[in-house]
């Protein structure tokens, strides 16, 4: 995918990368999501070269539960460090390691409830899932790759907004006909599963087996596999959407977030967004944006710098998002922000 602005003619080169990252529990009891910030991502490939620079963000939005978000965390950035193409075929190594992920959370579940059996558990398998938006940045270019409903949208130098990837809900008519094709229903809030209309969709409805509204996920394995309680192959399904591949020569913001932060600017989201994160805000007390904070939070997992380059008294819009997303919306939010700092020639 190749972005394109007024500003074209200018000659860039990426002088700085700056990261801004946040996650917040909303309203909800405990937090599901999993934020990963890899700033040098070289330093889980064995035997990388060192002036090609590399890093990984994803954010895993976890429902039902926080094991498989987890999961992904811990394990999917490391997975694809270590593919053998990572460094001449980086679309090849996302997608075999896409493709293996579920199979490598259905063990660790497994292995987590033979421990929870021993601790005086039940042996039921935990059947909680995740959605995933995963970015891997290499020198001038982005690889982006979904599935669910988390998504990442990239800003030009007009502070004009694009969504690289596509949301698999039960408000996509594709994602509608393939889960049907496949034996899934789709029950909406008037018990209709047939014969959709334009605000039913726009709605959305819940799938099953399952009760999802997304439709393709990690996990969920009592909605995929037919010995936990009556699942259906193909229905929800793990497969990532088309690799956006993303030139950053005209690309002033990439931001990755779960739906939580999407849901929570319904109006004019775009503009709203773009105006909070291409503007540098003093800390209002000492207590807001600390490296403590980072530190502290469950959700952020990595070798990121606590700092997140956020810059001595200056506010991390990050944070600043996700307040505002949870004043309207009651869902766990989480954002990365990339500034793309050039220099023009």
């Amino acid at each position: 995918m190749e972005n394109s602005s007024s500003n074209d003619s200018k000659r860039r080169v990426i002088e700085e990368i700056k990261i801004q990252c946040f996650s917040h529990q909303g309203k909800r009891p405990y937090q599901e999501d999993r934020l990963v910030v890899i700033p040098d991502f070289n330093s889980l490939i064995p035997g990388a070269v060192k002036n090609v620079k590399r890093s990984f963000y994803a954010i895993f939005d976890g429902h039902g539960g926080a094991l498989v978000s987890h999961i992904l965390s811990m394990k999917f950035a490391e997975e694809l460090s270590r593919h053998e193409s990572i460094t001449i075929k980086p679309v090849d190594a996302l997608h075999d390691v896409w493709e293996k992920m579920d199979d490598i959370i259905l063990q660790s579940c497994k292995e987590y409830s033979i421990k929870q059996k021993s601790l005086g558990g039940t042996n039921e398998l935990i059947c909680d899932g995740a959605t995933a938006t995963v970015a891997l940045l290499i020198n001038d270019e982005i690889y982006v790759a979904n599935c669910g409903d988390s998504s990442c949208h990239y800003y030009d130098y007009n502070g004009k907004s694009t969504c690289i990837t596509e949301n698999h809900t039960t408000s996509n008519i594709n994602e509608i006909n393939r889960c049907i094709n496949n034996g899934g229903i789709i029950k909406y809030k008037n018990n209709y599963n047939c014969c959709f209309n334009t605000k039913e969709i726009t709605n959305g409805g819940r799938l099953y087996p399952g009760g999802l509204q997304v439709t393709r996920s990690f996990g969920d394995f009592n909605s995929k596999l037919s010995q936990y309680n009556g699942g259906i192959s193909n229905v929800i399904i793990p497969d990532h959407g088309q690799i956006g591949v993303l030139s950053l020569k005209n690309v002033k913001f990439v931001v990755l977030g779960s739906d939580g932060l999407w849901d929570g600017f319904p109006q004019n989201k775009s503009n709203q967004i773009y105006n909070i994160i291409s503007t540098y805000k003093k800390r209002n007390n000492k207590n807001e944006c600390n490296p403590e904070d980072l530190s502290l939070n469950p959700a952020i997992i990595g070798n990121v710098k606590r700092d997140c380059d956020i810059g001595g008294d200056k506010a991390n819009n990050a944070e600043i998002l996700c307040n505002k997303a949870i004043k309207s919306n009651s869902d766990n939010t989480s954002c990365i922000i990339l500034e793309i700092i050039h220099q023009e020639l």
